[in-house]
């Protein structure tokens, strides 16, 4: 999730200068970066110490660019189109409306992506080569009789690319 942290501890000893060393490290990972420092001492009272920020960035689904914390092209990506799908079709057609706030899932893993105005959404750090289903948390839609066509969509996350996917919904109880 957003603003995860995590220490480190070192302990070393170099042959080379007979001297003995102790560090540590703090990492704390933001929306966009993360944030790395790290510290250390040695017994001939040397002290060291670093501060390291480190982005990726990609393609943004509507075009552009975006930065993440996420390692993009290690992890896998996916990008997906969500509206009302007003003939059944699967295929997103002129005038049929894109749906902004619908939650979508990764397998049984949640996570924080929801569609914005043009119905798009991005899901990051997906476990490369791992099948996963991409589909729409149906339990908390804004709204109960539209429903989500279809159960997901099965996709194989490759490194550093973006799978499109199309999500349609359907009028639920007609």
């Amino acid at each position: 999730g957003k603003g995860d942290a995590e220490w480190r501890t070192e302990l070393g000893y170099d042959r080379g200068l007979d001297r003995a060393r102790i560090g540590a490290g703090y990492t704390r990972r933001f929306n966009k970066l993360q944030l790395t420092g790290f510290g250390e001492i040695a017994s001939d009272g040397s002290v060291a110490a670093s501060l390291a920020l480190a982005f990726s960035f990609g393609p943004k689904s509507n075009g552009g660019w975006r930065v993440s914390s996420e390692k993009l092209a290690s992890r896998g990506q996916v990008i997906a189109d969500v509206w009302m799908d007003e003939n059944g079709d699967g295929i997103w057609q002129a005038g049929e409306v894109a749906l902004p706030g619908v939650p979508l899932t990764a397998g049984n893993a949640f996570v924080e992506a929801a569609t914005d105005k043009e119905g798009r959404a991005t899901i990051d750090g997906l476990e490369p080569f791992r099948p996963v289903l991409i589909g729409i948390d149906a339990g908390s839609l804004p709204d109960p009789y539209i429903q989500p066509a279809l159960s997901g969509v099965v996709v194989s996350p490759r490194p550093g690319v973006a799978i499109r996917v199309a999500l349609p919904m359907a009028a639920a109880g007609e």
